[in-house]
């Protein structure tokens, strides 16, 4: 889960050309669980945990076990009106300023807390702080803290291989995510510092580096309108392709289900539960979540990335609004603060096709879609827009550094 977790900063940084490697997966308890009927059918589900490939892990360096708060003021003057106006009282400040170190530089200032004002803090102050601490890219593990899918912080690191000290530590570092869905973790640098060793080090990032992902297939023994599935599938022939496979699978009685991997676009299929190759990142770009949206229903993929000037045009231009309810292949934007901040595919009931980072440690997967919203929610207030591909005969247009072709 540095993954994302580890973090922004590690997450998004290019490391050495190797090949892609096959996941591993770590073992879970195999839960199989089940979607209500619609017209995709019937799904059955169950959880996994990707675990990056041996040397991508080898290559990330260990971040320093030093905790920083980082604020773009200059005097401490500024700061304490700057936390007031953003609700924290007098007590809250000064608690969180109590024995700290501080240095001011030209562009920032650095506050290096106790250990004991960070294991100290209330749960509540603690969200309210690390939000506001977020908003300031600086802080890496706040911008972008680990998100913990669960309401029971020990249960999510089950086979981790964590001391009980660091996952009492981590219980106790956790704290609620804006949505209220699932914990964000923060306080990394504080969590290495308190490994026993380099090895206990590696062990904290191999854990949290682990990506939940899901695990789904087709129940085709429940597939009460073979043609309506087979339709939903096909996404108004945006995925025509599926259909031989589809319907040779149907006519055979001993076939009760299948993987939906194998109902997805090619270029959707090849990425599934897999990490980026090394190599995409020597053109200085890997992956991101429009390069995953935008070309789930393209055979031959087209580099364009969410960091591209022409990105709301050519959007404008291949998609148009959607209303509910959603389709398969839908593009949902996640909007906060007026600004896109990611976008994923989604595929049934409330599972969705996503690709949380532009990273080589982050893998292209199937997400619940609460999850995946609570994910990337800092500040509460997520809206989702539909986003429909247009179906036409024209030939897209290349964007001005985009590296695109016509396709």
């Amino acid at each position: 889960m540095l993954r994302r977790l580890l973090i922004p900063a590690l997450l998004c940084q290019t490391l050495p050309a190797l090949a892609q490697d096959a996941i591993k997966l770590s073992p879970l308890p195999k839960l199989l669980e089940e979607t209500s009927s619609g017209p995709w059918g019937t799904l059955e589900y169950y959880k996994v945990r990707l675990s990056c490939p041996p040397q991508y892990l080898s290559l990330v360096p260990v971040p320093s076990a030093q905790t920083e708060w980082i604020f773009p003021y200059e005097t401490e003057e500024e700061l304490l009106q700057a936390l007031a106006e953003d609700g924290m009282s007098f007590e809250e400040i000064a608690y969180l300023l109590k024995d700290r170190h501080l240095i001011i530089t030209e562009e920032f200032m650095r506050i290096f807390p106790s250990p004991e004002v960070i294991t100290g803090m209330p749960a509540a102050l603690r969200s309210k702080f690390y939000r506001i601490l977020a908003r300031f890219p600086q802080n890496t593990f706040h911008h972008r803290p680990a998100f913990l899918n669960t309401a029971n912080v020990s249960l999510y690191f089950k086979d981790s291989d964590l001391s009980v000290t660091i996952l009492q530590k981590i219980a106790l570092l956790a704290y609620p995510s804006p949505s209220g869905h699932g914990f964000f973790l923060s306080d990394i640098p504080y969590l290495l510092k308190e490994a026993d060793g380099s090895e206990a080090e590696r062990r904290i990032l191999n854990a949290l580096l682990r990506v939940p992902a899901l695990m789904v297939r087709l129940n085709l023994s429940k597939v009460e309108s073979v043609e309506g599935v087979s339709n939903y599938w096909k996404s108004r022939f945006r995925n025509k392709q599926i259909a031989p496979l589809f319907d040779s699978i149907m006519a055979n009685p001993h076939i009760q289900r299948i993987d939906i991997g194998h109902l997805l676009p090619p270029t959707a299929r090849q990425n599934l539960n897999s990490f980026p190759g090394m190599g995409e990142g020597l053109s200085g770009s890997s992956p991101d979540w429009f390069w995953t949206c935008y070309n789930f229903f393209r055979f031959t993929p087209v580099n364009v990335y969410a960091n591209l000037e022409g990105r709301d045009e050519l959007l404008a231009k291949e998609f148009s609004r959607g209303t509910a309810p959603y389709e398969f292949g839908d593009m949902l934007l996640l909007k906060s603060q007026g600004r896109t901040i990611h976008g994923c595919i989604y595929i049934a009931e409330d599972i969705v096709y996503t690709k949380n980072g532009a990273g080589l440690l982050v893998p292209t997967i199937l997400m619940k879609l609460q999850d995946m919203v609570s994910y990337h929610d800092l500040e509460g207030d997520i809206a989702l827009e539909i986003y429909r591909k247009t179906p036409h005969n024209r030939k897209t247009s290349v964007i001005s550094g985009s590296g695109s072709k016509s396709n």
